[in-house]
């Protein structure tokens, strides 16, 4: 009798520690967040190699020279171009007036407030996972990282 009392009682905390372990969610990567942007806030079912971001963050001469690097790059397809940024520095007219289909401006800043980057960057994908996001809002490391960042994309 006093053992069943006790089994019961152990299968109680079992079952309850077994319910709490299912009822957990598992928290998402960054990876899995980039996604939920991609497909249900920009509506983009297109795997890209490379993602860059030009946030209005960065200094009025990186958002100036990520302008004209994005321009000059604008027929890679397998790099989506998303422009977060509010002219305040940089005229980016040219830029969100053009009809492609890698290219989105994106007024809602969504990589930023959902805290997938702080500044302009390139994240750059390799087998559905984030291999490399170079930061592109510092004047010191811009062009090293587009270097880095074309040497990444275009070379494989």
């Amino acid at each position: 009798m006093i053992f069943s009392k006790y089994n019961k009682s152990f299968y109680v905390i079992l079952m309850f520690f077994g319910f709490f372990a299912a009822c957990e969610q598992r928290k998402p990567n960054k990876y899995d967040r980039i996604q939920a942007i991609l497909v249900d806030s920009l509506n983009i079912r297109k795997d890209y190699k490379a993602i860059l971001v030009l946030e209005d963050g960065s200094c009025p001469s990186c958002q100036k020279e990520l302008n004209a690097f994005m321009l000059q790059h604008i027929d890679n397809e397998d790099v989506l171009f998303v422009v977060s940024n509010d002219e305040r520095f940089v005229n980016l007219s040219e830029l969100k007036t053009l009809n492609k289909d890698n290219v989105i401006v994106d007024n809602r800043k969504l990589f930023y407030n959902k805290n997938i980057i702080d500044d302009s960057a390139v994240i750059v994908f390799k087998n559905q996972q984030i291999d490399t996001i170079l930061v592109l809002s510092n004047s010191d490391v811009l062009q090293r990282n587009l270097n880095y960042f074309s040497s990444l994309v275009w070379t494989k």
